[in-house]
């Protein structure tokens, strides 16, 4: 069944986490920014099989064009590429 909720504290460090050690971004302002936008979990998602299954955290900034989506890898979060990004990269066709 999927549950859908607000992160918990070990997400949010997770996204921390991400956001510093990833992306460079400053830990003061980056749990400023975490605090300010909406960042949901979705627990138990199954995509169409074979595919993904597991936790789900999705981040909307803002205006809904601006979102990001997570999914944990080898215990690491980890974002996915949109659909759009992919085939702008020629590893997927329109």
């Amino acid at each position: 069944m999927v549950n859908i909720r607000k992160i918990n504290e070990e997400e949010k460090k997770d996204l921390l986490e991400y956001y510093t050690e990833e992306l460079g971004r400053h830990e003061e302002g980056t749990e400023v920014f975490l605090d300010s936008y909406t960042f949901v979990t979705i627990e138990g998602y199954k995509s169409d099989s074979p595919g993904y299954s597991g936790k789900v955290i999705f981040a909307l900034y803002g205006s809904p064009h601006l979102h990001e989506v997570f999914i944990y890898e080898d215990g690491k979060l980890q974002r996915q590429k949109s659909e759009r990004e992919m085939i702008l990269e020629g590893k997927l066709e329109e």
